[in-house]
C-alpha cells in the first residue's frame, strides 16, 4: 500500500543473494512523491526465466521502508 498514486514502486533481483539459494531475494523500492494522500494499492510484478528458476521454493521481498515478507511460490514448466 502506498500513500499517493504518485508514488513510484519498482522491483528486482536483489545484488546479493542470502545463503538459502531455494529463497530468491527480491528488493522492492518504494520512493514516496507527492499527491493527494489516498492509501491505495500498487501492484508490481517480478518474472525470471530460465532452468535455475526451478531451485527457487521461496520468494523473499525486502523492501527499502525496512519491511520484508516471504511467500511460497511454485514452478510450473
Amino acid at each position: 500500500m502506498v500513500y499517493t498514486a504518485e508514488t513510484e514502486v519498482t522491483i528486482e533481483e536483489a545484488d546479493v543473494q542470502g545463503i538459502n539459494p531455494s529463497i530468491l531475494l527480491l528488493k522492492l523500492t518504494i520512493t514516496p512523491n507527492p499527491g493527494p494522500m489516498k492509501g491505495i494499492p500498487r501492484h508490481f510484478t517480478f518474472e525470471k526465466k530460465g532452468p535455475e528458476v526451478s531451485q527457487y521454493t521461496q520468494v523473499q521481498v525486502v523492501s527499502n521502508q525496512g519491511e520484508s515478507c516471504t511467500v511460497n511460490i511454485s514452478v510450473f514448466g
